[in-house]
């Protein structure tokens, strides 16, 4: 367990380097926190202060506006596509009813349903009132959306419409629109000013000026000026150019000094409007340059704790791995001392080097084993050479992705002639934030594991009372034919059954009778040697498969058994005549199912029972 002392002092100098560069680290963020400029401008200060907090507000008041707007329009969509969906010929009170169901539940003043005609249906019974020709041309022209504001002259207030156009489905014509009128005012009650200060303006308005909505705090007052706005006393903003519309500045001056921000709210051409006074913002030069200097002061001072938390942390590291370090010398050499009474050879594995070498100490005596290759297992025949591509693989694959591998081969011990069964198991050697460079490998004889496998898989395929193949192995059989390079074209089939072998077991008893059942398996082994299949599907029904035979050689067959399998009741001196019938089938087994091939055998077989002839095939059937 020696060669494990190496992580430990690669570890202890990877801890230090990592100490050094964090210190190192502090240090420069410290020098720059101590060199910044401290004569930066208010007004540049102001604006990088204030315009975060401004955008913010921004998305969270068009979000509201946007998401308001989306739940009207969805009324609109849903009565437009419940009237597409009338039969034609529906009378008015049909369209007057869908439209007064979604009428209640919307904020609309109005709804309407229109006609390419113009003939309009109202949920309230009220006429058209056509104040923006541009939104019902939009929607006979297959467009959803929102009008302009515009000032109704019957009911004199502001409004605008949410229009959808009514069609089956996208791709038949406009047959229509469904018109639903929101009040200015209504808005008021949806939008709140997530406000920066109780000074703060928030106004949504149209590229000429008229006011969608605006806060109470913020007088409406269209002018013909530069100026959009005419605010209350220390509330002044400065000429907003068109071109600056979407922009971000200040305007003012000393206590009237505003920062403002104007984008387009993505819902039709309107614009939302904020601004925050510069009073509720950092005010001056001197407040700035103290926070910056305060800011550094507890950088260094973090720095500083930090050094001196990192030092107290490297000691007490250091000693809990000093610890660790000789409880795992202690458990290597407990570990050295049980393995030596186990099947099992453990090897530390150099992913950089590529080599291993033996964890086992060396006996009195005895020179240490230096490190070697797995190549070399391969090379010298320690590896069976069947096994040596897998074998070289395990240890490429743990270099290329530092996951546990596992395999088995067949490997000679030391002093050993003969090859066992041997587990290969590689678990590379994981330590928190490096890479892997060590793996350790353990051999474990599992010979007797894989013999006891065997003995059990060939019981599940063999009868026990005859040792022939029974009905699964069988078919693990006939697809390992299928799975030759060059499989058999033909195959005979022979199903047969004994006769009288009930009057045996009756007769003389069971014993005898499984006796008889014996010798017939020894016979059938002398007449159909391999590759021949013999199987017994139980009781007294045997099957020979032929791979590759034709007619002549499966009727051969047949007539054999049927010559010398009565003579095994005279040879056993049982005193009861036991015979023998025979169903032969030909069939191409990459072509019929094996069940198919046993349903015709068996035919076969009961018509050479009913008979009495020893044997038939189903190509003499099939003649008659």
């Amino acid at each position: 367990m020696k060669h494990l002392s190496v992580f430990r002092r690669w570890a202890r100098t990877a801890r230090q380097l990592r100490l050094a560069l964090l210190g190192l680290t502090l240090l420069f963020v410290t020098l720059v926190f101590s060199t910044l400029d401290f004569t930066l401008q208010l007004n540049r200060y102001t604006i990088a202060s204030s315009q975060d907090p401004l955008q913010n507000t921004a998305r969270s008041s068009i979000a509201t506006l946007d998401s308001y707007l989306e739940q009207q329009m969805s009324y609109v969509q849903r009565a437009a596509t419940a009237i597409a969906s009338l039969p034609e010929g529906s009378s008015e009170e049909e369209v007057r009813q869908l439209l007064d169901e979604y009428f209640q539940r919307s904020d609309f003043v109005q709804m309407w349903a229109v006609s390419l005609d113009k003939q309009a249906i109202s949920s309230q019974g009220i006429s058209l009132d056509l104040s923006s020709e541009e939104a019902l041309e939009s929607a006979f022209g297959g467009q959803s959306g929102y009008s302009a504001v515009y000032t109704s002259l019957t009911y004199h207030d502001d409004r605008f419409y949410v229009y959808v156009p009514v069609r089956v489905s996208p791709e038949q014509p406009v047959t229509g629109a469904v018109l639903g009128v929101l009040k200015v005012d209504q808005l008021a009650q949806e939008l709140t000013l997530y406000g920066l200060s109780d000074e703060s303006c928030l106004a949504v308005f149209q590229p000429d000026g008229k006011l969608v909505y605006a806060c109470p705090n913020l007088r409406r007052q269209l002018t013909n000026s530069d100026n959009f706005w005419d605010t209350e006393v220390g509330h002044i903003l400065g000429s907003l150019p068109e071109n600056e519309a979407g922009q971000f500045g200040t305007a003012g001056s000393d206590k009237d000094a505003v920062a403002w921000l104007c984008v387009p709210t993505g819902i039709r051409d309107w614009y939302l409007y904020q601004d925050v006074p510069q009073s509720a913002l950092l005010a001056t030069n001197a407040q700035e340059t103290k926070l910056v200097m305060l800011m550094a002061l507890k950088m260094l001072a973090a720095s500083v704790i930090m050094l001196v938390l990192l030092a107290i942390y490297h000691r007490q590291r250091e000693d809990q791995v000093q610890r660790a370090e000789d409880s795992l010398r202690t458990s290597n050499q407990l570990l050295a001392m049980a393995l030596q009474h186990t099947a099992i050879t453990l090897f530390v594995y150099d992913l950089n080097a590529y080599t291993m070498t033996s964890c086992a100490e060396p006996r009195p005596g005895e020179k240490a084993a230096g490190a070697t290759e797995p190549a070399l297992l391969v090379q010298n025949g320690t590896v069976a050479p069947q096994h040596s591509a897998g074998f070289l693989a395990l240890f490429h694959q743990i270099r290329q992705t530092r996951e546990p591998v596992q395999g088995d081969f067949l490997v000679r011990w030391p002093g050993q002639s003969e090859y066992r069964w041997t587990r290969v198991t590689l678990t590379a050697v994981l330590t928190p934030g490096q890479d892997p460079s060590h793996a350790i490998v353990t051999f474990e004889d599992i010979t007797e594991e894989r013999r006891r496998e065997d003995e059990l898989r060939q019981r599940a395929n063999r009868d026990p009372l005859t040792n022939l193949f029974n009905r699964r192995g069988l078919r693990i059989r006939v697809n390992e034919l299928l799975a030759q390079p060059d499989p058999p074209k033909t195959a005979a089939l022979l199903m047969m059954d004994l006769d009288h072998f009930k009057e045996v077991n009756d007769i003389l008893g069971h014993p005898i009778g499984d006796v008889l059942l014996r010798e017939v398996a020894r016979l059938l082994e002398q007449l159909a040697p391999a590759p021949g299949v013999l199987v017994r599907l139980g009781g007294d029904e045997f099957i020979v498969l032929l791979p590759g035979a034709d007619w002549a050689q499966a009727e051969a067959l047949a007539g054999r058994i049927c010559d010398q399998l009565p003579g095994l009741a005279s040879k056993l001196e049982l005193g009861v005549p036991v015979g023998v019938s025979v169903g032969v089938h030909l069939f191409d087994p990459a072509a019929e199912p094996l069940n198919q091939a046993y349903q015709q055998a068996d035919v076969a077989l009961y018509a050479a029972k009913r008979n009495r002839g020893c044997w038939v095939s189903t190509r003499s059937l099939r003649e008659l």
